[in-house]
């Protein structure tokens, strides 16, 4: 990187990370890198890295060898997964998968926000009615796309209320996912919830190791000591909330917060 006074070098590791969401105990489950591209295998030479989803697909099948076939059934992740062919790789596997829309160039967000226009909106209450929303429940969505793995799309209004100086306003948030999943495994509202919950692991995972478990401080710039001490981090990440939400006492008794 280039700085007024000279040139710096920068070491950048990058990972994919599978963790457990929904709950207290939100363990981190495995992780898979994010390696440096072989110019002399595959004939490149730029620099850079192999794209996160390939990457992304060893990580499940990390995942699937650890904890066994069964272990999971669905998975929600970033809009960058929701794609055909990481969906038919997830299909191939007996998996679903749920993932935010975000691109509106693409002719999937344009067949959502169409196809919504011509459902009846699920409405409902969440959080003792200081969240109402409204889910349009796009099905046979794969129909349209020409996918033959089975799609649903969601257009999903969210309004928050908010109490300033005793003026009540409600505050509007939208946005598109879509899922593998079946209406009589999952109904609109739980997909809701889980993409909601997909949010655990920016702020339970990635901002808390940050913020208190050093993931910042690189110790060693060795691919593989900097992996090692990675998974030492995760290990201890998760012994430390199984104590307190599953066998700390005074956690529980006295009200206590996680930082003391």
């Amino acid at each position: 990187m280039k700085t007024k006074e000279a040139e710096e070098l920068h070491y950048v590791h990058r990972v994919v990370v599978a963790q457990k969401v929904g709950g207290d105990l939100q363990p981190l489950l495995a992780a898979e890198p994010i390696l440096p591209k072989d110019s002399e295998e595959k004939g490149d030479t730029t620099a850079g890295h192999e794209g996160e989803l390939t990457a992304a697909k060893r990580l499940v099948d990390k995942v699937l060898g650890l904890y066994g076939p069964r272990f999971v059934d669905v998975l929600t992740t970033d809009a960058l997964y929701m794609n055909h062919p990481f969906v038919s790789y997830l299909h191939d596997r007996n998996k679903h998968l749920i993932a935010r829309v975000k691109d509106e160039r693409t002719t999937l967000y344009q067949e959502i926000l169409a196809l919504a226009k011509l459902t009846t909106p699920i409405c409902g209450e969440d959080r003792n009615g200081q969240l109402r929303y409204e889910i349009y429940d796009v099905p046979y969505l794969h129909q349209s796309m020409g996918w033959q793995i089975p799609l649903r799309g969601f257009l999903i209004i969210e309004r928050t209320r908010h109490v300033k100086q005793r003026q009540i306003t409600w505050h509007e948030n939208r946005f598109l996912c879509a899922t593998t999943l079946p209406r009589w495994q999952a109904d609109a509202n739980v997909v809701r919830q889980i993409v909601h919950a997909k949010w655990g692991i920016e702020n339970n995972g990635f901002l808390d190791l940050k913020q208190n478990w050093y993931l910042t401080h690189n110790y060693h710039h060795h691919p593989i000591a900097t992996f090692a001490v990675l998974l030492i981090q995760f290990l201890v990440y998760n012994l430390f909330y199984a104590y307190v939400f599953l066998q700390m006492k005074t956690y529980r008794f006295y009200d206590l917060t996680i930082q003391e």
